[in-house]
């Protein structure tokens, strides 16, 4: 019976280890991180964040300012913060943190993997640049159209204005007090209206790393493991979104099991409690019989009486019965003493 016990006992163990190593395997190595209301995953990373080389794609590292605000920097000069990211349409929506726009356009972003998305710009050739031009003006600049192009709110304080205006303007040429520091600078419409709206934010996309299917099919994306070409390829993993249904069943079926195998285990605790009482009855009960036989047997042995016994017993004879074959027969009385 012991034997038995241990036996599902043991079978119990191993199969409890076998439903959390297959947890375990399901882990997603590459869990998302927030920096306040930010998701961050694939392709971005945390920076200091310590995660697997495959869960990020180079040039798309973020930073955390005292777990408040998300940082993108996209040059050693240009930062934004990061307002929301969008990985199915896959755009970052940024805003300046100095609320100037206009400050970051002269920098060189081409070593940057996100390049400008027009999704929120209406307007025909958007992203065809325009030459623009950009002044320092002591005093008020004289412009005939002051109403169309106007200082650059951000740049300008009294006294001093900062003017960009269409390379290829007229009034370029008519500008007094002004001097000219950079010359036929390429902005977009979208950046363009950027100039001298300093609430306007910046929307980039990337198009690699591309995860927009694994995205629609409500997989993740990461870097291939173990990739032996030099380019980094995706590849999707994790279930889909019909798979995740199924798992979201999972702690419900863990639970059950864990109740059937309780249940299974209490039976047996209780069965083997049972069997112990039981047996320990049965010996009890048995002692009892042979203490029991023992007693009647020493009460049931021939025991010898003297002939004064005899007379005490039968009252001094009084009571005749009648004549036996060895005798005469006396009626009496047996003492409780057990002779």
């Amino acid at each position: 019976m012991e034997g038995f016990f241990r036996m599902i006992l043991l079978l119990f163990c191993f199969i409890l280890i076998v439903r959390v190593t297959e947890l375990h395997a399901a882990r997603d190595e590459c869990q998302p991180t927030k920096c306040n209301h930010v998701t961050i995953r694939f392709p971005f990373r945390l920076k200091g964040q310590q995660q697997p080389e495959n869960c990020s794609y180079p040039g798309f590292e973020l930073s955390c300012m005292d777990k408040k605000q998300t940082v993108l920097e996209l040059s050693r000069n240009v930062k934004f913060f990061v307002k929301h990211i969008d990985y199915r349409a896959q755009w970052i929506q940024l805003y300046d943190p100095q609320g100037c726009l206009a400050r970051q356009l002269p920098n060189d972003l081409s070593a940057s993997p996100f390049q400008e998305d027009n999704r929120y710009t209406i307007g025909l050739n958007i992203n065809i640049p325009q030459k623009y031009t950009i002044f320092n003006c002591s005093g008020e600049a004289q412009m005939t159209e002051r109403d169309e192009y106007g200082a650059i709110p951000c740049l300008s304080i009294q006294g001093f204005q900062v003017l960009a205006l269409p390379s290829d303007s007229s009034e370029v040429v008519n500008l007094l007090n002004c001097t000219r520091t950079l010359l036929n600078l390429s902005v977009t419409q979208t950046f363009e209206d950027m100039l001298y709206d300093r609430t306007k934010d910046v929307y980039l996309s990337w198009d690699e790393p591309y995860c927009r299917r694994c995205e629609v099919e409500g997989r993740k994306c990461r870097l291939k493991k173990n990739n032996s070409t030099t380019e980094d390829e995706t590849e999707c993993y994790g279930p889909s979104k019909k798979e995740r249904k199924k798992e979201r069943d999972r702690p419900k079926q863990l639970m059950a099991t864990g109740i059937i195998l309780g249940s299974c285990l209490l039976g047996i605790i209780l069965f083997a409690l049972y069997r112990v009482h039981h047996s320990y009855k049965a010996e009890k009960e048995g002692q009892l019989k042979i203490e029991n036989f023992l007693e009647d047997y020493k009460a049931l042995k021939p025991s010898r009486y003297s002939y004064v016994d005899i007379k005490r017993i039968t009252d001094q004879f009084k009571d005749k019965l009648g004549e036996g074959a060895y005798g005469t027969v006396f009626k009496g009385r047996l003492s409780n003493d057990v002779f």
